[in-house]
């Protein structure tokens, strides 16, 4: 559970590896922190979805090599 803004939406996404909530919004947080208790099957779901997501998208190799796309397009400017 995130809220919805920042760098959290390039990470999270929304129902399905996690939730993305307003900012400033307890209720909703407390209302998904309560479908998550009440559905546990939801909630490994989401787990293992996040956990795939992490093992493919935020490895040291795919952000390195994110990092040095970044710093290629900036030389080519």
């Amino acid at each position: 559970i995130a809220t919805n803004n920042g760098g959290t939406t390039d990470i999270v996404e929304d129902g399905k590896t996690g939730y993305l909530i307003p900012p400033q919004n307890p209720d909703r947080i407390a209302e998904v922190i309560r479908m998550l208790i009440y559905n546990p099957s939801q909630k490994e779901d989401i787990e293992k979805a996040a956990l795939e997501r992490v093992k493919t998208m935020f490895t040291a190799d795919v952000m390195a090599k994110k990092t040095l796309d970044v710093y290629s397009k900036l030389l080519k400017v």
